[in-house]
């Protein structure tokens, strides 16, 4: 039950959002554990099934996924620090060269982030009461506040006799008789952004990182025009770096709740962390960010010492 329950609620959040929870599943699809690649594949054709035109967003989702992983997967001969989109991926490039595919989001965090609703409107018999009695007495006179709260505390108490009296009997409330669910949220309230950027096109160069595992840079232009890099990484489960990410989310948050963190700015700078699967992923590249290897490798290099001939005595 536990499982229907989970599946169901993830169908109409899918349905609902699919740009962004397609990129929170992405590693489901691609995971190497059939069961849950197989549910995976069942909840998107639930929720085709619910909105008729995700069936060809489904179909341009796997077709990426399938691209991507062979982008991540694509060995480079050592030395070459840049390869070519068109050279090395042709149907990758041609794909999107011809703007036929459906508009897929590009998932850099600030269109990933979830804006939750402000706090539910609570409503109960002893906080209403006790703030219509409040009220009412700062309008009434002296003499009349006590035959107020006489009258209310009665209608209180035969209101708590009726319903003790037909839960005895088997009876329940409905109609204009049953009360109103105790949570109220706003119906409008948009947890992500109304207008999303989506993939126009890849750039055509592509840097390979000289890292153990040669991650390769890649540059999105979405369709505002704007470029979006993000790095290409393989031979890593970077499913741990995206638990790590949520946890620093969760901790921003709680600096956010506390005036002196407010005041002080203190938060994490994260980023988007998005595995395929249990190989290879997509990070999302910080602007003006330089990696601690090239700052390492220029420092040696003003000491007219080799990277790879330093010894651990003398490593900073």
């Amino acid at each position: 039950m536990t499982s229907k329950a989970l599946n169901a609620i993830i169908t109409q959040v899918f349905a609902a959002f699919p740009q962004q929870t397609l990129w929170m599943m992405i590693n489901l699809h691609g995971s190497s554990n059939s069961m849950r690649r197989d549910r995976c594949i069942a909840i998107w054709n639930e929720a085709s099934n619910i909105e008729p035109g995700l069936h060809d967003f489904v179909v341009e989702a796997t077709i990426l996924i399938k691209q991507l992983d062979t982008l991540c997967m694509h060995a480079v001969a050592y030395g070459q620090n840049k390869i070519s989109l068109s050279a090395h991926f042709k149907s990758f490039k041609r794909y999107y060269a011809n703007q036929s595919a459906c508009p897929i989001l590009i998932p850099i965090q600030s269109q990933m982030q979830v804006c939750l609703p402000p706090p539910p409107v609570r409503f109960s018999l002893s906080t209403t009461s006790a703030h219509l009695q409040q009220q009412t007495n700062n309008d009434l006179p002296t003499g009349s506040t006590v035959k107020l709260s006489a009258m209310i505390n009665k209608q209180g108490a035969l209101g708590r006799t009726a319903n003790k009296k037909a839960a005895q009997a088997g009876l329940t409330t409905t109609g204009i008789n049953k009360m109103p669910p105790k949570n109220y949220y706003d119906a409008r309230h948009q947890p992500f952004p109304d207008a999303v950027v989506t993939i126009h096109s890849f750039e055509d160069t592509i840097d390979v990182l000289s890292s153990l595992q040669r991650p390769k840079k890649i540059v999105i232009r979405g369709s505002d025009g704007q470029l979006y890099p993000f790095l290409c990484k393989s031979q890593d489960d970077l499913r741990v770096d995206s638990r790590c990410l949520d946890f620093c989310h969760l901790f921003n948050k709680c600096l956010k709740k506390n005036s002196e963190t407010r005041r002080r700015q203190l938060n994490i700078r994260t980023y988007a962390v998005y595995p395929i699967n249990e190989r290879c992923g997509l990070i999302e590249w910080l602007p003006n960010l330089c990696t601690f290897r090239s700052l390492v490798t220029k420092f040696y290099r003003q000491r007219s010492s080799n990277f790879s001939e330093v010894s651990p005595g003398r490593a900073i």
